[in-house]
């Protein structure tokens, strides 16, 4: 810490404390740091002491503790921290030893070898002499390229002394070739034999065999997979500890709101019961009754084959439902054996690494279950099989003879309802009979009422006629009388007028016949419409009546 952080944690006290410019081995690595040197620094050890309970801080060349606290953040295990990673211990230190421990003597022989190869990889080139006199040989390596000849000046004496193969001669690698084929298989056992030190099967290197089977590969994955399980589960119980560890800090320190808002219950669509927030935070809240159950797999810390997780899934699908029905009828049978089938089903549920995520299911149902069951056993015990079938027997002879009762009155209930509706139609077709002859009865004085009204009517017009016809009849005579009696007085009475008196006594008798003629017809049309009317009531009777 330098001298400004210091004071800010520790106060005036921290003014005391002796600086150097030594960097930390973290400084060390730090570009930034290593350039300001200049900057001096005290180191500081924060230290917990679970025996005491306090946890103090101390400055290296300060002989007085800065500060000292009782236990701050009040854990379970006190430290703040889990316990912490370490690859490979020893049964008389907590002092880790690296893995590269283990095989540092393979890895120097493999760095030597690595190391000759390059030398010899090196050394391994197209090298050799020729004879100086023929200069142009000097090019075949530089410059020579497919298809390409080099002029020689001096050709007769070169063949003198054997051409080419007479004047180069190449550096034999023959040597050094077998050497590396050596030492490249020197290292390839001093590999596998690192492999063998740590574990690691060439499937999890990512190397195979096309001869190898599928069950020698799987042998292969499964046994890297046992040699690495115990470090995959020390980081799984590392990560489950820091979050215990924060779990516990949040419940006793932060206050009951922030941890509402920070969990996002609230933000939900459906919403929460206020009622079970407040008991939740109650209950974390109180250090006696909150129970944390946190914990990281260690297969989460590995990519998982989809593959094998779903066949996983169907195999412990397969095996719960197979459980499921050889239980549940032993269940049925002896409910004592609940807890016993709870317990087989989880522990079958555990095995599988698909149905852990079901387990806080199986274990709601069975607890349901054996609620249930207390229930029952709370309830009376029932009666023996014949006393059940005796009773059914019973129920449903009175069922029987309830539904045969309720037929009989039924049928009772529709005679009556029958007998009921025909005297009500009879009842009916009386009345209507009766009206009909009432209707009928005052048609009939009605039509004898009309006919003497037209009888009255006939005689009052024929006496009206025979009144007329007097009435001109005594005319005619008077007017005859005159007649005659003038004629008596003249004697000069002429043919003329003797026509003319005929005329006259014509006219007057075809004026009285028409007279009559029209009573006549009038008196006929009168009788037609009273027959006519009399036909009409009489059809009206003769039809059938709707009731």
């Amino acid at each position: 810490m330098t001298k400004e952080e210091g004071i800010e944690r520790f106060g005036d006290v921290f003014k005391n404390v002796g600086l150097d410019s030594s960097n930390t081995d973290m400084d060390a690595k730090n570009p930034m740091a290593a350039k300001n040197t200049y900057d001096k620094k005290a180191k500081v050890f924060e230290i917990w002491n679970k025996r005491t309970g306090k946890v103090c801080w101390l400055a290296k060349g300060y002989p007085q503790s800065l500060d000292e606290r009782d236990d701050p953040l009040e854990l379970e295990e006190f430290f703040p921290c889990p316990r912490p990673l370490m690859a490979t211990t020893t049964t008389g230190t907590m002092i880790p030893v690296p893995d590269y421990c283990e095989y540092e003597d393979q890895a120097q022989e493999l760095d030597n070898l690595t190391q000759r190869i390059f030398l010899l990889t090196k050394a391994c080139k197209a090298v050799g002499v020729f004879n100086a006199e023929f200069k142009e040989l000097g090019r075949l390596f530089t410059e020579g390229v497919d298809n390409k000849l080099f002029p020689v000046t001096a050709w007769a004496a070169m063949s003198e002394k054997g051409g080419l193969k007479g004047a180069i001669d190449m550096m034999d690698t023959s040597t050094i070739i077998v050497t590396l084929r050596e030492l490249y298989a020197a290292r390839e056992a001093v590999k596998q034999a690192i492999y063998e030190i740590m574990g690691i099967s060439d499937i999890l290197r990512g190397a195979s065999k096309a001869q190898e089977t599928l069950g020698a590969q799987q042998l292969k994955a499964n046994f890297g997979s046992l040699r690495m399980r115990n470090s995959q589960g020390d980081v799984a119980r590392f990560a489950s500890d820091i979050f215990k560890l924060k779990a516990q800090v949040i419940c006793k320190f932060y206050p009951p709101e922030l941890i509402v808002a920070m969990s996002g219950v609230m933000d939900t669509s459906d919403g929460q019961d206020p009622q079970l927030l407040q008991a939740a935070v109650q209950m974390l809240s109180n250090s006696t009754i909150r129970d944390f159950h946190i914990a990281v797999e260690a297969d989460s810390l590995a990519q998982i084959d989809e593959q094998a997780e779903k066949q996983g899934a169907q195999e412990a699908i397969q095996a719960i439902g197979l459980f499921l029905r050889e239980a549940i009828p032993m269940i049925s049978q002896a409910p004592e054996t609940l807890p016993m089938a709870s317990e087989m089903l989880l522990f079958l549920v555990r095995r599988f690494r698909a149905g852990r995520g079901l387990e806080s299911a199986v274990e709601r149902a069975m607890k349901a279950l054996e609620q249930k069951a207390e229930m029952a056993k709370q309830q009376p015990p029932s009666p023996p099989p014949e006393m059940l079938q005796m009773q059914a027997d019973q129920q449903a002879e009175q069922m029987r003879m309830q539904a045969q009762a309720q037929t009989e009155q039924m049928k009772m209930q529709a005679q009556a309802q029958a007998e009921q509706g025909k005297t009500q139609f009879d009842l009916q077709m009386h009345q209507h009979q009766i009206q009909s002859e009432m209707q009928l009865a005052q048609m009939k004085a009605d039509f004898e009422i009309a006919k003497q009204n037209n009888e009255l009517q006939i005689k009052a017009q024929e006496l009206m006629a025979r009144e007329q016809y007097d009435r001109w009849k005594a005319e005619l005579d008077a007017a005859t009388k005159i007649m005659v009696a003038q004629i008596g007085a003249k004697t000069g009475l002429d043919q003329a007028a003797i026509s003319a008196q005929a005329a006259a006594s014509e006219e007057i008798d075809s004026t009285l016949g028409d007279g009559m003629t029209e009573a006549i017809n009038r008196f006929t049309d009168m009788q037609g419409q009273t027959l006519e009317q009399i036909s009409g009531v009489m059809q009206a009777i003769a039809e059938p009546k709707i009731l």
